[in-house]
């Protein structure tokens, strides 16, 4: 079953987790300044989250290359810029939510779990050229390599939902509250549920066939999976 959000339902509370996905660029400002800001969203998030029986986690993207076929310019003249990114990102971010709470993933963890995709990804016809290139287009790749990270570890804590909240996304009042209003009738809940649009850039690209009229889309900025749907 699909829904888009926007209705919100009356049945029992869900035991759900819910990531926060950020690149160390946005964490690790020129590599050596904290985002306080950030950084402050994230601390808020786990305090109210300390307080409920749902669980809260935060990935950090990395822009490091690790196929040769696909360098960027930036990784391959500052290959040790990106490793210091990364670390200092992590450091803050741990201190900020738990060491437990944070988890990596980069070009090299797409790979292990996505086997192929990243040579199909780079094939296709980019509308976006932030970096690292594979997440500008993909953007709902770092919460499902998180869920491949850690997805037996959800099943024996209950978990039956997964909330992924990229990391410019307010709140006022409490998250988990507000997250805990929506039933467990959809396997997806995202906004803008509807037909593709034919002129999109990725309209075509698909990994089996979908008749043009059953093709759907949405925007991933708050997106709810259920464990089913992502196993």
């Amino acid at each position: 079953s699909v829904a888009a959000g926007g209705a919100a339902s009356k049945a029992a509370p869900l035991r759900f987790a819910m990531v926060h996905t950020v690149a160390s660029a946005a964490i690790a400002t020129r590599g050596v300044h904290p985002n306080e800001g950030l950084l402050q969203r994230f601390r808020r998030a786990a305090k109210q989250f300390r307080a409920t029986t749902h669980s809260y986690h935060v990935v950090q993207v990395s822009r490091a290359c690790s196929d040769e076929r696909w360098l960027t310019t930036y990784c391959k003249w500052r290959p040790q810029g990106i490793r210091n990114e990364d670390v200092s990102a992590g450091y803050w971010l741990r201190a900020a939510v738990g060491m437990k709470s944070v988890s990596l993933v980069n070009e090299a963890a797409v790979s292990k779990y996505f086997p192929g995709l990243l040579a199909r990804a780079f094939a296709m016809r980019w509308s976006d050229t932030r970096l690292p290139f594979w997440l500008a287009n993909l953007c709902d790749l770092p919460g499902l390599v998180w869920f491949q990270m850690h997805h037996k570890r959800l099943r024996w804590k209950g978990i039956t939902r997964v909330w992924v909240v990229q990391h410019d996304i307010g709140w006022t009042a409490q998250l988990p509250a507000i997250l805990s209003r929506f039933g467990d009738e959809a396997d997806l809940l995202c906004e803008g549920l509807g037909p593709v649009d034919r002129t999109w850039n990725h309209a075509e690209e698909h990994n089996y066939a979908i008749a043009p009229d059953r093709k759907w889309g949405c925007v991933l900025p708050v997106t709810r999976y259920s464990v089913r749907l992502l196993e």
